[in-house]
């Protein structure tokens, strides 16, 4: 849960908040690095996934998905993830998925 949620609106509280979330999200990221490199790809989903529900724009973690399930042979998930990806970020910023995401999901479409 979000720290001192009495205090949300607190300036101090706030910054504090934010620099804690952002060193979570660090910490997730490198955990998931840390189980790719391990050959375990199911646990690394599941730490991209945690990046994702905390920061639902995060398209790192969208790209590693991507990469992930295609790696594993399952290009229609990782179809699906770039869908989830592009929904999100339209959402939350308004905005594409980068190039390099959308790179990504071509070279994915190409080999089907």
């Amino acid at each position: 849960g979000d720290l001192l949620a009495a205090d949300l609106y607190s300036p101090w509280a706030e910054l504090k908040r934010e620099e804690l979330r952002t060193l979570y999200i660090s910490l997730l990221r490198r955990t998931a690095e840390h189980l790719e490199n391990r050959g375990s790809s199911r646990k690394a989903i599941e730490f991209h996934r945690l990046v994702i529900q905390i920061d639902p724009a995060n398209e790192e973690a969208y790209r590693k998905l991507m990469l992930i399930y295609d790696t594993m042979g399952r290009s229609t998930d990782a179809l699906r993830i770039y869908e989830e990806c592009r929904k999100a970020l339209e959402r939350e910023v308004g905005v594409p998925p980068g190039t390099l995401t959308v790179s990504i999901y071509k070279r994915i479409i190409e080999r089907r």
